[in-house]
């Protein structure tokens, strides 16, 4: 996401203006970054048609992202209960250097295309893409997942590369896609590419 020339940064944390992030995403207009201190943030947060920048410092906590009709660059994070999801948000999001414990990172609908997911860390949950094109997946270690990386109905990548993908059912389903897959390591998974 490209930021606007009257954008702002909000700051959140237990010594900054805002106390919770999601006060900061509704505060927030398009084009606006919003920087999370570390600490524990026990919030599921709601994105609803905004394009926001979403920066994480030393790794807070929190339950999840949702992102509906926006845009959000998400990167910093661990998430520890709802993932990070794009329900028929706006494209080109990028999700970069976060830590997920659970659900994973979720992307449909094809409005929400052209994202890049690189450098995250996924433990117990993987990547699911639906009817979203031309995305890029890059340099995640997943681990632990029913399916590392799943394209359903719809969905494509770029390319597929330079993931290491370790102890999952199946590392890579990669439907009926003319993806690029490439360069990635696997290791003990029941099936590596399907």
């Amino acid at each position: 996401m490209t930021g606007l020339a009257n954008a702002s940064t909000l700051y959140v944390g237990s010594t900054q203006p805002y106390k919770t992030i999601q006060d900061a995403v509704n505060a927030a207009k398009d084009g606006d970054t919003i920087k999370v201190q570390t600490g524990v943030y026990n919030e599921n947060v709601i994105i609803r048609g905004k394009n926001v920048i979403l920066q994480g410092v030393k790794y807070p906590k929190v339950y999840g992202f949702e992102t509906y009709g926006g845009t959000a660059d998400i990167s910093g994070f661990s998430v520890t209960k709802n993932g990070i999801v794009y329900h028929d948000a706006g494209g080109s999001n990028t999700i970069r250097n976060n830590k997920i414990s659970k659900i994973g990172i979720r992307i449909s609908g094809t409005a929400c295309s052209g994202n890049i997911i690189i450098n995250n860390l996924l433990t117990n949950c993987g990547i699911s893409l639906y009817d979203s094109w031309g995305n890029t997946i890059t340099g995640n270690k997943i681990s632990k997942a029913t399916t590392g990386i799943y394209l359903g109905d719809g969905a494509q990548c770029k390319t597929i590369s330079n993931n290491a993908i370790s102890n999952c059912g199946t590392g890579i389903v990669k439907g009926d896609t003319t993806t690029s897959i490439k360069n990635n390591k696997y290791s003990k998974n029941k099936i590596n590419l399907k």
